[in-house]
């Protein structure tokens, strides 16, 4: 959120993927495969373009998890549970 670009680890429930929008944020790599995370860190390294992208687009973040929109979200989900009773 801070525009750092990351590197995560895709493991469940998936909140870094959410977090990297499937990848357009940060790059995601196979939980577990210590290769993938070197890999994933040496393209950042070596790829200043896509560094700056992912400097970029990484604050988007902060506005999709504003209390606000998360407030909506939680009451709209409470609404429809309750509409299936």
């Amino acid at each position: 959120m801070v525009g750092i670009p990351t590197v995560s680890s895709d493991c469940n429930p998936g909140g870094p993927r959410f977090l990297t929008n499937n990848g357009e944020r940060g790059l995601l790599f196979e939980a577990g495969n210590v290769k993938s995370m070197t890999d994933c860190i040496i393209q950042l390294i070596e790829n200043q373009q896509l560094y700056n992208d992912f400097e970029k687009k990484s604050p988007a973040v902060a506005e999709i998890l504003k209390p606000e929109i998360i407030d909506k979200q939680w009451i709209e989900a409470f609404k429809y549970i309750t509409s299936k009773l």
